[in-house]
Protein backbone atom coordinates (compact mmCIF):
# COMPACT_ATOMS: atom_id res chain seq x y z
CA UNK A 1 0.00 0.00 0.00
CA UNK A 2 0.80 3.84 -0.47
CA UNK A 3 2.92 5.00 3.37
CA UNK A 4 -0.44 6.84 4.11
CA UNK A 5 -2.42 3.38 3.86
CA UNK A 6 -0.01 0.88 5.13
CA UNK A 7 -1.28 0.06 8.86
CA UNK A 8 -5.04 -0.17 9.81
CA UNK A 9 -6.80 -0.16 13.09
CA UNK A 10 -8.74 -3.85 13.56
CA UNK A 11 -10.32 -3.50 17.24
CA UNK A 12 -12.83 -6.27 18.66
CA UNK A 13 -14.97 -6.20 22.06
CA UNK A 14 -17.31 -8.94 23.10
CA UNK A 15 -19.57 -9.11 26.07
CA UNK A 16 -21.56 -11.74 28.16
CA UNK A 17 -24.00 -12.49 30.87
CA UNK A 18 -24.58 -15.68 32.74
CA UNK A 19 -27.07 -15.18 33.75
CA UNK A 20 -27.99 -18.11 35.65
CA UNK A 21 -25.11 -16.83 38.36
CA UNK A 22 -27.57 -14.04 39.11
CA UNK A 23 -29.03 -15.09 42.39
CA UNK A 24 -33.03 -15.16 41.14
CA UNK A 25 -31.72 -18.36 38.24
CA UNK A 26 -28.91 -20.03 41.18
CA UNK A 27 -31.58 -22.79 42.66
CA UNK A 28 -33.47 -23.44 39.22
CA UNK A 29 -34.01 -26.92 39.04
CA UNK A 30 -34.85 -26.57 35.51
CA UNK A 31 -32.52 -24.58 33.82
CA UNK A 32 -29.03 -25.17 34.53
CA UNK A 33 -27.39 -22.87 31.85
CA UNK A 34 -28.06 -19.58 30.54
CA UNK A 35 -25.30 -17.03 29.08
CA UNK A 36 -26.53 -14.40 26.67
CA UNK A 37 -23.74 -12.52 24.24
CA UNK A 38 -22.78 -10.23 21.84
CA UNK A 39 -19.35 -9.46 19.76
CA UNK A 40 -18.49 -6.88 17.38
CA UNK A 41 -14.94 -6.76 15.93
CA UNK A 42 -13.29 -5.80 12.67
CA UNK A 43 -10.45 -7.55 10.32
CA UNK A 44 -8.17 -6.75 7.56
CA UNK A 45 -6.61 -8.24 4.62
CA UNK A 46 -3.70 -7.63 2.48
CA UNK A 47 -4.92 -9.77 -0.13
CA UNK A 48 -3.04 -8.17 -2.98
CA UNK A 49 0.58 -8.55 -4.28
CA UNK A 50 3.51 -7.13 -2.17
CA UNK A 51 3.74 -4.14 -4.42
CA UNK A 52 0.55 -4.06 -6.40
CA UNK A 53 -0.11 -0.91 -5.47
CA UNK A 54 2.80 0.75 -7.38
CA UNK A 55 3.93 0.84 -10.91
CA UNK A 56 6.08 -1.50 -12.47
CA UNK A 57 8.63 -0.69 -14.83
CA UNK A 58 9.02 -3.46 -17.42
CA UNK A 59 12.35 -4.13 -19.64
CA UNK A 60 11.36 -5.68 -23.12
CA UNK A 61 11.75 -5.63 -26.78
CA UNK A 62 8.65 -4.06 -28.43
CA UNK A 63 7.21 -4.33 -31.88
CA UNK A 64 9.30 -1.67 -32.88
CA UNK A 65 12.63 -1.59 -34.15
CA UNK A 66 14.89 -0.24 -37.23
CA UNK A 67 16.48 -1.86 -40.49
CA UNK A 68 20.14 -1.60 -39.82
CA UNK A 69 23.10 -0.79 -42.49
CA UNK A 70 22.89 -4.70 -43.71
CA UNK A 71 18.95 -4.71 -44.26
CA UNK A 72 18.18 -6.89 -41.27
CA UNK A 73 15.64 -5.95 -38.79
CA UNK A 74 17.29 -4.52 -35.16
CA UNK A 75 14.94 -5.01 -32.26
CA UNK A 76 14.71 -1.60 -29.76
CA UNK A 77 15.33 -2.70 -26.26
CA UNK A 78 12.52 -0.57 -23.98
CA UNK A 79 11.95 0.08 -20.26
CA UNK A 80 8.07 1.05 -19.53
CA UNK A 81 5.01 0.80 -17.07
CA UNK A 82 3.62 -2.72 -17.32
CA UNK A 83 1.09 -1.59 -14.47
CA UNK A 84 -0.83 1.31 -13.33
CA UNK A 85 -0.36 2.73 -9.88
CA UNK A 86 -2.80 3.06 -7.43
CA UNK A 87 -2.00 5.32 -3.89
CA UNK A 88 -5.77 4.53 -3.03
CA UNK A 89 -5.65 1.11 -2.28
CA UNK A 90 -6.54 0.39 0.90
CA UNK A 91 -6.95 -2.89 3.26
CA UNK A 92 -9.92 -5.00 2.49
CA UNK A 93 -12.05 -4.40 5.93
CA UNK A 94 -14.87 -7.27 7.87
CA UNK A 95 -16.40 -5.82 10.60
CA UNK A 96 -18.72 -8.77 12.05
CA UNK A 97 -21.21 -8.58 14.93
CA UNK A 98 -22.47 -11.83 16.67
CA UNK A 99 -25.60 -12.19 18.93
CA UNK A 100 -25.87 -15.34 20.96
CA UNK A 101 -27.93 -17.32 23.61
CA UNK A 102 -26.63 -20.67 25.11
CA UNK A 103 -28.59 -23.02 27.09
CA UNK A 104 -29.10 -26.02 29.26
CA UNK A 105 -31.52 -27.91 30.95
CA UNK A 106 -32.00 -30.81 33.34
CA UNK A 107 -28.49 -30.54 34.18
CA UNK A 108 -27.36 -29.98 31.04
CA UNK A 109 -28.90 -32.92 29.37
CA UNK A 110 -30.35 -30.82 26.92
CA UNK A 111 -27.66 -27.87 25.77
CA UNK A 112 -27.80 -25.54 22.64
CA UNK A 113 -27.13 -22.55 21.63
CA UNK A 114 -29.21 -19.60 18.95
CA UNK A 115 -26.71 -17.11 17.37
CA UNK A 116 -27.59 -14.08 14.67
CA UNK A 117 -24.38 -13.12 13.19
CA UNK A 118 -23.73 -10.25 10.32
CA UNK A 119 -20.60 -9.90 8.57
CA UNK A 120 -20.11 -7.44 5.92
CA UNK A 121 -16.90 -7.33 3.92
CA UNK A 122 -15.69 -3.83 2.23
CA UNK A 123 -13.16 -2.68 0.02
CA UNK A 124 -12.49 -5.84 -1.53
CA UNK A 125 -8.93 -6.15 -3.66
CA UNK A 126 -10.08 -6.80 -6.91
CA UNK A 127 -8.59 -6.57 -10.47
CA UNK A 128 -10.72 -3.64 -12.45
CA UNK A 129 -10.41 -3.39 -16.17
CA UNK A 130 -9.64 -0.41 -18.05
CA UNK A 131 -10.38 0.93 -21.71
CA UNK A 132 -7.49 0.31 -23.63
CA UNK A 133 -7.35 4.17 -24.27
CA UNK A 134 -5.36 4.71 -20.71
CA UNK A 135 -2.40 1.93 -22.13
CA UNK A 136 -2.75 -0.18 -19.14
CA UNK A 137 -5.40 -3.19 -19.30
CA UNK A 138 -5.98 -3.18 -15.96
CA UNK A 139 -5.73 -2.15 -12.44
CA UNK A 140 -5.43 -3.43 -8.68
CA UNK A 141 -8.78 -1.49 -6.61
CA UNK A 142 -10.94 -1.53 -4.05
CA UNK A 143 -13.96 -2.73 -5.32
CA UNK A 144 -16.96 -4.51 -4.31
CA UNK A 145 -18.84 -5.79 -1.12
CA UNK A 146 -19.58 -9.31 0.08
CA UNK A 147 -22.65 -9.51 2.82
CA UNK A 148 -22.64 -12.56 5.04
CA UNK A 149 -25.45 -13.15 7.88
CA UNK A 150 -27.74 -15.63 9.27
CA UNK A 151 -28.83 -17.80 11.78
CA UNK A 152 -27.80 -20.70 13.34
CA UNK A 153 -29.62 -22.99 16.31
CA UNK A 154 -27.92 -25.89 18.12
CA UNK A 155 -29.04 -28.85 19.72
CA UNK A 156 -27.27 -31.70 21.89
CA UNK A 157 -29.27 -33.97 23.99
CA UNK A 158 -27.97 -36.92 26.64
CA UNK A 159 -31.09 -39.14 25.88
CA UNK A 160 -29.69 -42.21 27.96
CA UNK A 161 -26.57 -42.74 29.81
CA UNK A 162 -25.73 -45.40 32.53
CA UNK A 163 -22.77 -47.60 32.74
CA UNK A 164 -23.05 -49.85 29.84
CA UNK A 165 -24.86 -47.76 26.93
CA UNK A 166 -24.61 -43.69 26.24
CA UNK A 167 -26.97 -42.25 23.32
CA UNK A 168 -26.24 -38.49 22.17
CA UNK A 169 -27.91 -36.26 19.72
CA UNK A 170 -27.09 -33.65 17.71
CA UNK A 171 -28.57 -31.21 15.62
CA UNK A 172 -28.08 -27.85 13.83
CA UNK A 173 -29.67 -25.74 11.61
CA UNK A 174 -28.48 -22.56 9.74
CA UNK A 175 -29.92 -20.04 7.45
Amino acid sequence: FSPDKRFGLFPAASFGWLITNEGFLQDNPVLTNLKLRASWGSNGNRGVGIYDALSNLTTGSGPYGYIGSNGSLQEISMLYVSRMANPNLCWERTTSWNFGLDFGFLNDRIIGSIEYYHMPTTDLVMSQSLSDITGFSSITTNLGEVQNKGFELTLNTLNIQNRNFEWNSSLNVSL
